[in-house]
């Protein structure tokens, strides 16, 4: 099962990229990964970088299950979420944002976090496939120097066709 998960974070990117173009920008996801579960019933923190250059003004964030037996259709976090600069002195970008998740959202491994476009398609950048838990282990310790959260996602249902996104932006439109 572990193989299947990693060959779904390799081989998902380049699914995703066939006609939908998807970006090789350095962009990682440091919050959740593999290593950092999300709690359902918690706040939950979302952490990435990106390098400067990409020419992207703003994105959607949403949330996957590799199964359409676990969840299907994705939760929709956060819409026309504007690049922000990091604080510091290099020019950096990326954020942090708290991400409550539905009290129903079934626990288990391989969710992955995408950054995309809606205007296009282009898909930015995927988390590795990381799990949802009830609690965390008694031996975790919790990452550092990811950030504080400067926004929250309040995600208040399992995916439907009517769902709204939890955070509207007011980053651009991303049209180029």
């Amino acid at each position: 099962m572990l193989f299947f998960l990693h060959l779904l974070a390799l081989c998902l990117p380049l699914v995703l990229g066939q006609g939908l173009g998807v970006s090789t920008s350095y962009w990682p996801v440091l919050s959740p990964s593999p290593t950092i579960p999300w709690v359902r019933g918690s706040p939950n923190l979302l952490s990435w970088r990106v390098a400067g250059g990409t020419g992207v003004q703003a994105f959607e964030i949403e949330l996957h299950h590799y199964s359409r037996k676990v969840m299907l259709g994705s939760l929709k976090i956060a819409h026309r979420y504007p690049m922000d600069a990091l604080p510091g002195r290099y020019a950096n970008l990326g954020g942090t944002i708290e991400v409550e998740l539905p009290a129903d959202i079934p626990l288990g491994q391989g969710y992955i976090v995408s950054f995309s476009s809606y205007y296009h398609g282009k898909v930015y950048a995927l988390s590795e496939p990381f799990a949802i838990v009830d609690q965390l282990p008694s031996n975790y310790t919790a990452p550092t120097g990811l950030g504080s959260p400067s926004r929250t996602a309040s995600v208040t249902s399992m995916p439907n066709p009517t769902q709204q996104w939890a955070l509207m932006l007011d980053g651009p439109e991303d049209k180029d």
